[in-house]
């Protein structure tokens, strides 16, 4: 499948209003999914929305990417795998809004665009550079020591919903990332893959690592997002609090899913285990 059609961008931003979401053709056949996939409709209703399913992430794969990323692609030993890759390459290719399955939208994405004048009500303290990148916060728990246990880093970013311009840099790194580390490192030892490994190799560790180093770039550090309660925008990146795609977890400064923060509801199904 080629995404392709008329679309606008959205404003003050590069990026196209464009909603990527991927299920196999047997999850489609679950009421619950349909409604996820119909509440990113509904409520975005000048977007475009492209539904990947079965083979054509292999063919996005396949048509825009190295050729011997799609021979390690086809290596890769679980779903999950082949999913989080998706999420980067097609938003590196496209640009627009990459989403989970199992996600809800709870406002419309330009919505989540615009909290951050909402959160800075003064003209001439708002951002001035057109946004590229958009990344939510997943987790906040450097204050606990045990927090290797649920997480892969203290202060986790989340990737079941990733907003983003065609040809970032960041989504680029990640891929790249993803397939030398899947090509070398782990040569050998696919078979052999953990969720644990899943979470490093393809999954928020990696993203978490990669995006990271983004901010470095910029001049800012993770550690200076540690308790963030509202949008904040370093240059072309928005990044959103744990509340916009992780509401009413009941932790890290979590709200329920009716404060104005919360923009994405995930219901954790993990379709693509």
């Amino acid at each position: 499948m080629k995404a392709s059609g008329n679309f606008t961008y959205i404003h003050g931003t590069t990026i196209p209003r464009i909603i990527h979401q991927t299920c196999t053709r047997e999850t489609l056949r679950n009421i619950t999914i349909q409604k996820n996939i119909e509440s990113f409709k509904t409520l975005n209703r000048n977007y475009l929305h492209f539904l990947w399913v079965d083979d054509d992430v292999r063919e996005l794969v396949e048509l825009y990417f190295p050729a011997h990323y799609l021979t390690i692609f086809d290596q890769l030993p679980k779903p999950v795998m082949k999913a989080d890759i998706f999420r980067y390459m097609v938003l590196y290719q496209f640009g627009g809004v990459y989403s989970d399955i199992d996600t809800v939208a709870l406002q419309s994405v330009d919505d989540w665009l615009f909290s951050r004048f909402r959160s800075r009500p003064n003209a001439e303290d708002q951002p001035k550079e057109l946004l590229a990148l958009v990344v939510g916060m997943e987790a906040d728990v450097v204050d606990r020591s045990d927090w290797f246990k649920w997480y892969a880093r203290p202060l986790q970013w989340c990737q079941w919903t990733i907003v983003g311009s065609a040809k970032h840099p960041v989504l680029k790194s990640v891929t790249d990332s993803i397939f030398i580390k899947v090509g070398g490192v782990f040569d050998g030892l696919l078979g052999d893959v953990t969720g644990g490994m899943v979470l490093e190799i393809t999954g928020p560790g990696i993203w978490t690592d990669t995006f990271n180093l983004y901010l470095q770039s910029m001049g800012v550090y993770w550690w200076n997002f540690i308790g963030l309660e509202e949008p904040f925008q370093v240059k072309d990146t928005l990044l959103l609090p744990v509340t916009s795609f992780s509401p009413g977890v009941g932790s890290m400064g979590s709200e329920g899913i009716l404060n104005p923060r919360s923009f994405v509801y995930h219901q954790f199904n993990g379709s693509w285990n």
